[in-house]
């Protein structure tokens, strides 16, 4: 139930966030903000996997919302693609583009080699725990959508261990 709650949170968090940079590069370009254009963000980015837009103005019109015609979220795709927030997976023709989000709602914790790049993600439950912990005892609001930790991998670091024992 706890995980349930914190996962809407962060939803919620994201879904807000990625509206912000939304409606600041419509007022940046002189757009209008709207409601449709806010709703098909919504509704894009908690795609679960590849949509096309007939699959948005499905779910949309399935809402309630009338305004989501297939015309208006065409237009809409394109801003979305330049702002970042979702990227063309794939275009066969003009109508049978497939989009996905552009980026994750919370990345996976990883470590990167800071000599050779290498990313290696991994799964710890106590660095969640202890992270959330000195947030909160210094009175801050703590965001896990990103967790690296900076450092040589095994590979990177064998040559300089052995040159110090030389």
């Amino acid at each position: 139930m706890r995980q349930a709650l914190k996962t809407q949170r962060n939803n919620a968090d994201y879904l807000e966030r990625a509206l912000e940079t939304f409606h600041e590069y419509l007022h940046a370009h002189g757009l209008r903000v709207s409601e449709v254009r806010d709703s098909v963000v919504r509704c894009a980015l908690q795609q679960p996997g590849s949509f096309r837009v007939e699959d948005l103005v499905r779910e949309l019109q399935g809402a309630g919302l009338q305004d989501a015609h297939k015309g208006t979220v065409y237009r809409a795709m394109p801003l979305l693609v330049e702002v970042g927030l979702v990227r063309l997976k794939r275009a066969v023709r003009a109508d049978a583009q497939e989009y996905e989000v552009a980026f994750e709602r919370k990345q996976q914790p990883h470590l990167q080699c800071t000599k050779c790049g290498r990313i290696t993600p991994f799964q710890s439950r106590e660095l969640e725990t202890l992270q959330l912990n000195v947030a909160r005892r210094l009175g801050f609001e703590p965001d896990l959508d990103s967790i690296q930790l900076h450092g040589r991998c095994r590979a990177c670091a064998a040559p300089a261990k052995r040159k110090s024992r030389a």
